[in-house]
């Protein structure tokens, strides 16, 4: 499910469901910009059958975490694909996990993994 080293058919399986997560955000990434941070190894890419997803590591000052970063494809698949990631993650440190979207997926429950909002992001253009 886990792609550390980008290679060409996982892209390319994947590219869709990236592309319709890049859609629905703020225009803050391009196709590149998420090919290229994935092939350094600054994000993580996670194939499913229907869907896919890529994860970023984000290191605070007191916890590592996980933040999921685009989704796109199956729902149903992306929330079992949540557990082995989230594994994944634990087993290099991260002691917690952010899902970084659109309002609904804080109310996404999925067994005993429910995510709480903690917050609200507000962007504005200023130019």
């Amino acid at each position: 499910m886990n792609t550390s080293s980008l290679d060409k058919e996982a892209w390319l399986k994947s590219r869709k469901y990236i592309l319709e997560a890049l859609e629905q955000g703020i225009d803050s990434h391009s196709e590149k910009d998420v090919f290229y941070a994935i092939a350094r190894g600054d994000a993580q890419l996670w194939t499913g059958q229907k869907s896919a997803c890529v994860t970023e590591i984000v290191t605070y000052p007191n916890y590592k975490m996980i933040r999921f970063w685009l989704g796109g494809g199956d729902l149903e698949e992306l929330k079992e694909m949540e557990k082995p990631i989230c594994e994944w993650a634990k087993s290099i440190g991260c002691k917690k996990s952010m899902i970084l979207g659109r309002k609904g997926w804080s109310r996404i429950k999925h067994e005993d993994r429910t995510y709480k909002e903690v917050g609200t992001i507000s962007i504005r253009s200023i130019l």
